[in-house]
């Protein structure tokens, strides 16, 4: 089977067995991650709708460094678009 990258709800590992169809003992599982950044999860200025924020671990301090954040109507589709602005910093 190819390999698949799962956020949200299918981090959950007895939801995954139920919708992979088999049990976790069968399923070859690895946490992504991202060296050297970190998340932050919370409510936009708002107070409506989720923010997240993926930011350096080790901030310089100055300001200077890259930061991604994003706003969405649910918490995993804000994960998302952090990830994605955080990948694209990367280039």
């Amino acid at each position: 089977m190819a390999d698949l990258f799962f956020y949200g709800t299918l981090c959950h590992v007895p939801l995954l067995e139920r919708v992979l169809g088999r049990p976790a003992a069968e399923i070859a599982l690895s946490p992504a991650v991202l060296p050297g950044w970190a998340w932050h999860v919370g409510h936009g200025a708002r107070g409506i709708f989720p923010y997240a924020s993926l930011h350096p671990k080790c901030p310089a301090g100055d300001g200077s460094e890259p930061r991604a954040e994003a706003t969405a109507p649910t918490v995993p589709l804000a994960l998302l678009q952090a990830l994605v602005k955080a990948l694209l910093l990367k280039d």
